[in-house]
């Protein structure tokens, strides 16, 4: 039913939200809280789109929200008409922010959130050495704003005209769409002769039903991306995106133990996988597989003495099978500086190369068919 609830000729629904992290260790108690609130009233009729969860590695950045924790993500969206009072969203955004505060929740900068500086200061242990740092490089405060202002607890850097502004929640989420920037498309491009319904005391216009060819084309697209092996709810065909990542590096241990080598010399074991990363997209009604593998590593071994080594494969990318890279390597003391021994197992290993080359595309080929 998208295309007939969502159809807005004026620039699409106006919508507010907000994007808390957590350590991914605390992400189930946090969205198990979340559901309980939901299910009260039931709350969750305020909630107009799906609540995002999302997963980051650690880093080292002062104020990300992934700093030195990994990180789940957990994001909520409320509608937010334009020239509506929207007291409601702003509750909603609030109570999130109040469930999710005893988990230690970062902050997305640039979403709702109403965390003061002391606040901010329990979750970004960093926070006052970058405001110390802002303040040596602004001392003036010409990049200063209100809301700044109440994050790095620098009141005094900001402008007249900021602190007589809101801040929080309700100034982020709620001011009237005449002093809203340009930015707001509808502002400048809703139509004056289109239908209009009246909320209260304020004019909002009504989605416009498709018409019948409109329809006919989306049903038909539709019916186009069955075969795609798309999620239920993608019945567009539009973008998806699926991790295959963990069955992609149990698949290649197997797929490389069977690599034929052509001669009774040298025998493969088992292949070490670093870093492999393994999706299928559906895009525009497409479906793509993609794999990434910073290496591969597989012991070999003579069949006939006591050579042994390791056989290394870098930069493999289904983007560009032929860029593969092959390294050979002996261990110390396995051919007791036999020169011509090491000549004729790098002869042998380094016509495996096309196997591998092989065996890599039909990994990217069963996961396709995924």
């Amino acid at each position: 039913m998208d295309h007939v609830l969502c159809n807005d000729e004026s620039g699409g629904p106006r919508f507010a939200a907000c994007e808390f992290a957590v350590a991914l260790e605390r992400g189930a108690a946090a969205i198990a809280a979340l559901h309980s609130w939901a299910e009260q009233g039931p709350r969750w009729r305020y909630l107009d789109w799906p609540v995002d969860i999302r997963f980051g590695a650690a880093d080292e950045v002062w104020l990300s929200q992934c700093y030195r924790r990994r990180t789940c993500y957990i994001g909520v969206c409320v509608r937010h008409p334009f020239g509506v009072t929207c007291s409601t969203s702003v509750s909603t955004l609030a109570e999130i922010q109040d469930i999710l505060r005893p988990f230690l929740a970062r902050p997305h900068w640039g979403k709702v959130h109403s965390l003061t500086a002391t606040e901010l200061l329990r979750v970004l242990p960093k926070l006052r050495d970058f405001a110390s740092i802002r303040a040596v490089l602004d001392p003036d405060g010409a990049f200063t704003n209100g809301y700044l202002a109440r994050i790095f607890g620098a009141s005094h850097h900001a402008s007249p005209a900021d602190t007589q502004t809101k801040t929080g929640m309700e100034a982020q989420a709620c001011d009237p769409l005449a002093v809203k920037s340009r930015y707001y498309y509808a502002h400048t491009h809703v139509n004056a002769q289109g239908p209009k319904q009246l909320v209260g005391a304020q004019e909002i216009y009504k989605h416009a039903p498709l018409d019948s060819e409109a329809l006919d084309k989306i049903k038909a697209q539709d019916a186009a991306s069955k075969h795609l092996g798309n999620s239920a709810w993608n019945t567009g065909g539009t973008w998806e995106e699926k991790d295959f990542s963990r069955w992609a590096t149990t698949r290649l241990k197997t797929l490389f133990s069977d690599i034929p080598i052509g001669s009774n010399v040298i025998a493969l074991g088992e292949a070490t996988v670093t870093e492999c990363h393994a999706t299928v997209v559906i895009s525009r009604g497409k479906k793509k597989a993609l794999c990434e593998i910073e290496k591969i590593a597989v012991r070999w071994n003579s069949k006939h003495d006591a050579a042994t080594g390791t056989l290394e494969l870098t930069d493999l990318s289904s983007a560009d099978v032929d860029d593969m890279i092959l390294t050979i390597s002996f261990d110390q003391g396995s051919l007791n500086d036999d020169d011509t021994l090491r000549r004729r197992y790098e002869a042998e290993l380094n016509k495996v190369k096309k196997t591998l080359v092989v065996t890599f595309e039909t990994l990217v080929s069963e996961l396709l068919a995924k």
